[in-house]
């Protein structure tokens, strides 16, 4: 648990990067926000295309170094590259050399990268940790994970983020170590089960997976509550880095100082939720817990929409925040596969990533579009507390599934 935690850690300060200092480095080239939104969408566009792919292929690669860990030896040096490039091209175009055809063009191609590999890395993870850990233990060993990423945020945002405003690449300098560090654990630590499972043997069809969802029940609720979530992330995180430095006149030091006490906060409470989530999910369904993290959400969203005009009530709007997120980090893996059959882990979670990335990316675009219709970042807020309420209702939808022991007992419910 503690090593698929700390490999986690590392690639999730790329996602840091994503949400916090990626849009300030692409606002130097592009200032318009709909096209900014447009390329920080690839991010969406790159988990709908490249996730689920790997994870099906992933259920089929049987080598000597495991099935799933080929790929992150190969997505895990390349995203460092990537990040490393990113944090340099401010520096390789100065002043008025942002604004040509060829600086857009080098920062488009190094954005691809950016993100596809990472989304390798992200493909694999889930159906990871499924393989690793039994259903009754899942909750806990998704606790270690979030752990890990609110360790990694809780650093970034205190001791790394005010680095920028010395020099924007230092941020991912950091960045470029930490994924190393990750890439040592896959070599030397991780091990997989090298047990053979019996897959199908057809072909990749990503087309299809819409009706495939719409075939199965179960599949199609679960989809729709995790989609909600993906879309509510993409909606507040996209320009909120943003807000904070443009909106609200931060620096990007009393942006991190703002921002640390939400990860804090929800690193104190997701190891005792893990076994929560365990105990809940075995009585009574997990969820529950997601529902209350969208309905924790929405208040949040509210509450920054129309209260937040600081830095005090930033940090308590980004408290809230990421104790919501606590509920749903937790919950999101029990939640996917409990109905799924441990062969079709990846093709199953395939399927729901492609549903839920797909419509990220499409609430990427629309937010870029609202922040340009209103002249206001507190669009994509508003927006974001509406989906957020949205997939509380479709978390109450799915099936309830107690499970005990190692067989899953399920009940219908309404």
């Amino acid at each position: 648990m503690l090593a698929m935690a700390l490999m986690g850690a590392g690639l999730s300060s790329v996602d840091f990067l994503n949400g916090n200092m990626l849009p300030i480095t692409l606002k130097h080239f592009l200032k318009d926000p709909f096209y900014l939104s447009c390329l920080l969408a690839v991010n969406h566009l790159g988990s709908f295309l490249v996730q689920p792919y790997v994870a099906w292929r992933s259920d089929r690669t049987f080598t000597r170094f495991g099935r799933r860990r080929p790929f992150l030896l190969i997505g895990m040096p390349i995203t460092a590259i990537a990040v490393l490039m990113m944090g340099l091209l401010p520096a390789l175009f100065p002043g008025e050399a942002r604004q040509a055809i060829f600086a857009l063009a080098i920062v488009v191609l190094v954005n691809v990268l950016f993100q596809v590999f990472l989304d390798v890395y992200w493909g694999i993870e889930y159906p990871l940790y499924a393989d690793s850990f039994e259903q009754q233990r899942l909750g806990r060993a998704v606790s270690f994970r979030v752990a890990g990423k609110e360790l990694t945020s809780i650093f970034m945002y205190a001791m790394v983020i005010g680095l920028a405003d010395r020099n924007e690449c230092f941020p991912y300098l950091v960045s470029v170590a930490m994924v190393m560090g990750s890439l040592f654990i896959v070599v030397f630590i991780i091990q997989e089960n090298m047990e053979k499972r019996p897959v199908s043997e057809e072909r990749y069809r990503p087309v299809e997976n819409i009706a495939t969802l719409a075939a199965n029940a179960d599949y199609r609720k679960v989809a729709l509550a995790a989609t909600a979530g993906m879309m509510m992330l993409a909606s507040r995180d996209l320009f909120i880095s943003l807000f904070a430095t443009e909106t609200l006149g931060m620096s990007k030091e009393q942006f991190g100082t703002a921002m640390k006490w939400g990860p804090l906060m929800a690193l104190v409470m997701v190891l005792p939720g893990g076994f929560a989530v365990d105990w809940i999910g075995a009585r009574y369904g997990v969820k529950y817990i997601m529902a209350f993290g969208f309905l924790l959400s929405t208040l949040c969203m509210a509450f920054t929409l129309f209260f937040v005009s600081g830095p005090l009530t930033l940090r308590i709007a980004n408290i809230f925040w990421y104790v919501s997120l606590a509920c749903h980090s937790l919950s999101i893996i029990p939640m996917i596969f409990q109905f799924v059959p441990a062969a079709e882990r990846g093709r199953v979670f395939g399927l729901i990533q492609f549903t839920r990335a797909s419509a990220g990316f499409i609430t990427a675009l629309l937010v870029g579009q609202l922040v340009k219709q209103f002249a206001d970042y507190r669009a994509s807020f508003a927006l974001s507390m509406v989906i957020a309420l949205l997939g509380m209702i479709a978390a109450l939808m799915t099936r309830r599934v107690k499970y005990a022991g190692g067989a899953h007992q399920r009940e219908e419910e309404g």
